[in-house]
């Protein structure tokens, strides 16, 4: 029969009277648990530093379009973004609709990540970050643009590939005023 042994700081799987290793399901399909509540981590898959879990998070923030020189004298646009952060990687989410530019300048910049990006991570964001742009006004030989958040920061910035030599931040020249909607889907380590 299966059981619990209570003592030794732990408490641990028993089968007929001994201890078992992964051996014991805690519930099974037709009769399940609610909520497991911890102050620590969990291990997942193994017991090293590697398979320790000891963060999930989900939530919302408020990104802000901004600029590296000055912002807007009409104001930054705000939108709308979530994230869901498992361990030390942030997926976010941003949709930015009708960023206003009168009156800005400097590299374009979209402000609000609920965390700031590793100090030392020697990558500026991972392969799946995506961009969706309307109303954007790049170079007619931009093939590509891609969204980075830069070692330490926390906000992301627009790369505008030319070729394998050029690579530009969009500005607030690229922003077509009132109109300009972007949409990221970025992922990042954090700090």
């Amino acid at each position: 029969h299966s059981g619990l042994r209570f003592g030794s700081g732990a408490v641990v799987p028993r089968y007929d009277g001994a201890d078992v290793d992964a051996d014991i399901n805690l519930g099974n399909s037709s009769y399940r648990f609610e909520d497991l509540y911890l102050s620590g981590g969990v291990y997942l898959g193994g017991t090293v530093a590697a398979n320790h879990l000891q963060d999930y998070e989900e939530g919302t923030f408020t990104p802000s379009a901004e600029f590296s020189s000055s912002n807007p004298t009409a104001g930054a646009t705000t939108g709308s973004g979530r994230y869901t952060k498992i361990g030390n990687i942030c997926h976010a989410f941003v949709t930015l609709v009708n960023i206003n530019r009168t009156g800005a300048s400097g590299d374009f910049r979209i402000t609000g990540l609920p965390f700031a990006s590793d100090l030392d991570s020697n990558m500026v964001s991972f392969p799946n970050s995506n961009i969706f742009s309307n109303n954007l006004i790049v170079s007619s030989s931009c093939y590509q643009l891609t969204p980075e958040v830069a070692d330490g920061q926390d906000f992301i910035s627009i790369r505008e590939l030319i070729d394998d030599a050029i690579a530009d931040n969009i500005n607030s020249n690229n922003v077509n005023d009132g109109v300009t909607d972007i949409r990221v889907g970025i992922t990042y380590k954090t700090a």
